[in-house]
């Protein structure tokens, strides 16, 4: 059984955006069964609006690494129960 993990939202942010930290992030998420708070919802939803606006589309993640592809199909759940 997988270990439960809780994300931080810059963690979140991580595996959808071009970040130094992107392939630690999903590899982690991948190995992990993955929870997160319902205020990670709206941090990530500002922490996006932010890149594309001061960034430019071009920090967007086109396409999931393959070694980590598993994480693409599951997504954090928040401590409500939530698919974020």
């Amino acid at each position: 059984m997988p270990d439960e993990v809780v994300l931080d939202s810059s963690v979140i942010e991580a595996m959808f955006f071009k970040e130094d930290a992107s392939m630690r992030a999903l590899d982690a998420a991948a190995k992990s069964d993955l929870i997160t708070l319902d205020l990670a919802i709206a941090e990530v939803g500002n922490m996006a609006w932010k890149q594309v606006v001061l960034c430019g589309a071009d920090k967007i993640r086109r396409s999931w690494p393959s070694r980590s592809a598993r994480v693409s199909s599951q997504m954090p759940v928040s401590s409500s129960g939530q698919r974020i």
